[in-house]
């Protein structure tokens, strides 16, 4: 977990420091002394409240653009704020995701549709980025494989798991494949495979096959060999995401600079890998500007939250700027976490 820095602040400081950040993230405008006076009614002057930025920006808690300008919050600033303070979701917003999320239950029989559905929700409803990553997959059990020939040289496996899972891989042969061998590939495959965890499936694949007459055929091969079969495995945890729209909305996202820089990153490992390097206990993570050490995303903050159902585990996450009202979207995926946990 990250931890913020000591800071010796008192009452009355943690007290602006949280009003400037909350005044920041709703109108993206640099406060100022006299608004936070007017707008949070605090009983001392406006020159005590310029005091009290100054010395929160001399903490570098705060920041300012120019001499006459408000401040705005720096990225110690949001991490302060996450770490300091909390609040709670109000039963008017609470009701609402009842209603947005009770579709979801519909779709626990279809896991590959519930998370694209459920990071699709998470996007409409904070306007970011949402995604869903399940791992734990290493002891979903395969119940069903089935092979589509989907054009002369082309084969479609699908995979389905106990849990609800389904994983598609298109093979690419360099020959035609009659129909009477994929049936008999397919038959063989269920009567060895099936009932088998994915991990026991990696680790003893080829040596289940050796003994068959058609283990030397292409298709058999490219089951064993074919780097697309490691995506079932647990070092490669199944990750959903929703169309980036609704975060390129964010004013933060508009030079094409931006734009350019956040869609590398999202396209990239190391933005994966954020979620197993830094998930270190069972709340999730925040993790602000920087501090994932990650430059392309130096510019955004990632929120997540855990959930275990009874066959997978996994994260919710959104990605957006670092002007974002943490709070709320931290409670936002604790309650959808909830309502995933039971579902799945």
């Amino acid at each position: 977990m990250i931890k913020h820095k000591k800071y010796s602040l008192t009452h009355r400081d943690e007290n602006i420091l949280k009003a400037t950040i909350d005044e920041f993230i709703t109108s993206n405008q640099p406060v100022g002394s006299k608004l936070l006076k007017e707008q949070y009614t605090f009983k001392f002057s406006p020159a005590t409240i310029r005091n009290i930025l100054s010395k929160l920006e001399s903490f570098n808690l705060l920041t300012h653009i120019y001499t006459s300008s408000g401040r705005t919050p720096t990225n110690q600033g949001y991490r302060y704020y996450v770490d300091k303070f909390d609040s709670k979701l109000s039963s008017h917003l609470i009701q609402v995701y009842k209603n947005h999320f009770k579709a979801l239950e519909s779709l626990s029989s279809n896991v590959d549709l519930l998370m694209e559905s459920t990071a699709t929700l998470l996007s409409r409803i904070t306007k970011l980025f949402g995604l869903v990553m399940i791992s734990g997959n290493e002891k979903s059990i395969l119940i069903n494989i089935e092979l589509i020939n989907i054009s002369s040289d082309r084969i479609l496996v699908i995979l389905a798991l106990e849990s609800g899972l389904i994983k598609n891989i298109v093979l690419n042969l360099k020959c035609e494949i009659k129909k009477k061998d994929i049936k008999i590939i397919t038959a063989l495959l269920n009567e060895k495979l099936l009932g088998l965890t994915l991990n026991e499936i990696n680790e003893s694949i080829k040596g289940r096959l050796k003994e068959s007459d058609i283990y030397h055929h292409e298709i058999v091969q490219i089951l064993i060999e074919h780097p697309s079969i490691n995506e079932t495995k647990v070092e490669q945890p199944a990750l959903y995401t929703s169309h980036i729209h609704e975060l390129l909305k964010q004013p933060e996202f508009q030079e094409a600079s931006v734009i350019r820089k956040t869609l590398e990153a999202l396209d990239s490992e190391q933005f994966q890998s954020c979620f197993t390097s830094f998930n270190d206990d069972d709340n999730g993570f925040t993790l602000i500007g920087d501090e994932h050490e990650f430059d392309l995303m130096d510019h955004c903050s990632i929120v997540s939250s855990p959930f275990k159902g009874e066959q997978l585990m996994g994260q919710l996450a959104i990605v957006g700027p670092t002007r974002i009202p943490y709070h709320k979207i931290k409670n936002t995926l604790n309650y959808l976490a909830e309502v995933i946990s039971c579902v799945c």
